[in-house]
């Protein structure tokens, strides 16, 4: 064979050596310890550096919503203390109310049974909503219905209050509640203890006499937020 040929052959088992040297894998990557799982349940096995930055990312979310859960259900169980606790205090405000001779009835059946109560000089507790207008002091049942009154005019809805002989408490919440730019306009909640009795109610249309409550007492307990 001419050395030419010789030459030109040998040049071809090079590259081709070359080019199968070239597709050859890649040398695998090491593996080291990994400890993969949370505090001393963490278990340590062999892995790569990926690998192992993948579980302990897997692991760690895991324990995120874990502790999310676990919040979430001591909050809740926060909650529900907190309610038990609220309609217990009520409850038995109420059991204290009722031993003291006073009716638990609503702002919607005293306006329909007021007649009948101030004949019987009834002794009622009423839970509601403080309002005082230019033209008196009000229960009204709801915050809906004391938005929906102007101040200024006479409320077509509520109890007409006489506060002047009540206790010193329920003159002090009343004086806070007229105070505050908000609540002198929505009213405050509360419950008032009184009797039930006649009194003349100024309305557009005149003096009228109508049943009201002569206040003795009022309270109020904050529900849980």
């Amino acid at each position: 064979m001419p050395s030419r040929m010789k030459t030109v052959c040998m040049l071809g088992s090079v590259l081709a050596s070359v080019v199968v040297a070239g597709c050859s894998l890649a040398p695998s990557e090491p593996k080291s310890a990994c400890a993969v799982g949370n505090g001393d349940s963490a278990a340590a096995v062999s892995l790569t550096a990926a690998d192992c930055a993948h579980m302990q990312g897997v692991f760690a979310a895991q324990k995120a919503a874990q502790q999310a859960t676990a919040a979430h259900a001591a909050a809740e169980a926060e909650k529900q203390q907190a309610v038990r606790k609220y309609r217990t205090a009520v409850a038995a405000r109420i059991r204290k109310d009722e031993q003291n001779g006073y009716r638990t009835t609503s702002v919607d059946n005293f306006e329909l049974n007021g007649p009948e109560l101030a004949r019987d000089r009834a002794k009622v507790s009423i839970p509601g909503v403080y309002l005082k207008t230019s033209r008196g002091e009000f229960l009204m049942s709801s915050t809906l219905a004391t938005s929906q009154v102007d101040t200024t005019t006479t409320p077509d809805q509520g109890i007409s209050l006489i506060s002047k002989d009540a206790s010193r408490a329920a003159k002090q919440s009343f004086a806070r509640c007229q105070k505050d730019a908000v609540k002198a306009r929505l009213g405050c909640p509360t419950t008032i203890l009184g009797q039930a009795t006649l009194c003349k109610r100024t309305t557009i249309f005149g003096g009228a006499e109508a049943p009201c409550i002569a206040v003795d007492d009022s309270w109020y307990v904050a529900p849980p937020s």
